[in-house]
């Protein structure tokens, strides 16, 4: 299984960390992929979106320092719309219209690689995942669409560098955090923030920082340049609940 989609999977299981409250240190559950496919629709895009959609598969990766156009910066620039907002999707907002081929006008995106499944842990609601148009972009965000119609989350991986400095920079400090050995190897640490009061999490998965699990778990403080890998848009409870962590801070 290529590793974007774990860490797509990973980040599904992060999230769901405030209903499930599991005791810190415990494996993060990552649940199956297994889905069935669903036919995703065609009507006309709800926000306002590149005139051309992109026209993949690519056959030579985009090289995205040379295109960085073609890079999704929003989460840092706020633009088109600021957090929990996603291009013009509101999260916890009713769909109007069809998502998917929203996301086929988005530069960035693989448009022949959006697909709609239904969602492991609720059959009724629909998960639509995408690749995007540069190297190593396999599976690069997913869009989560409840029975109701509601956008239910948006998840999107960082390709340009984007530290959790930036981020705190951008946000301030996360109201809380969950800290766990990635899928049990102590030697990468998978390490999620929590802004509920913008409706964000981030998630960073470090292999070159020895134990640093154990000492975020003990109350030490963070380093400033771990790099976030993916970031994702959901309504979140103010209290992160038994299994988080306070905000440590970052080491000088």
């Amino acid at each position: 299984m290529r590793k974007s989609f774990y860490l797509l999977t990973a980040i599904i299981a992060l999230m769901l960390l405030a209903a499930c409250s599991p005791q810190a240190g415990e494996a993060t559950p990552v649940p199956s992929t297994e889905t069935e496919a669903a036919p995703v629709a065609t009507e006309a895009p709800p926000t306002e979106v590149a005139a051309t959609p992109t026209t993949g598969p690519t056959a030579t990766p985009i090289d995205i320092e040379a295109n960085p156009e073609l890079v999704d910066k929003s989460f840092i620039t706020g633009e088109p719309c600021e957090a929990p907002c996603w291009y013009n999707l509101e999260v916890g907002g009713i769909l109007e219209g069809d998502v998917a081929l929203m996301l086929s006008f988005l530069p960035f995106i693989d448009r022949t690689t959006i697909q709609a499944s239904a969602d492991i842990y609720d059959p009724l609601s629909t998960i639509i995942t995408y690749d995007c148009v540069y190297e190593t972009a396999e599976n690069c965000g997913f869009i989560g669409v409840s029975a109701a119609g509601e956008i239910s989350g948006v998840a999107h991986q960082i390709v340009y560098p984007l530290s959790l400095a930036d981020v705190v920079e951008k946000y301030a400090e996360p109201a809380y955090m969950y800290v766990n050995a990635y899928y049990g190897d102590e030697d990468n640490c998978q390490l999620a923030m929590y802004w509920p009061e913008h409706g964000i999490a981030v998630e960073v998965i470090e292999d070159s920082e020895a134990g640093l699990c154990q000492s975020v778990k003990t109350g030490e403080s963070i380093p400033t340049n771990l790099q976030v890998l993916w970031v994702y848009y959901s309504p979140l409870p103010a209290d992160g609940g038994e299994g988080t962590l306070p905000w440590p801070g970052f080491s000088e």
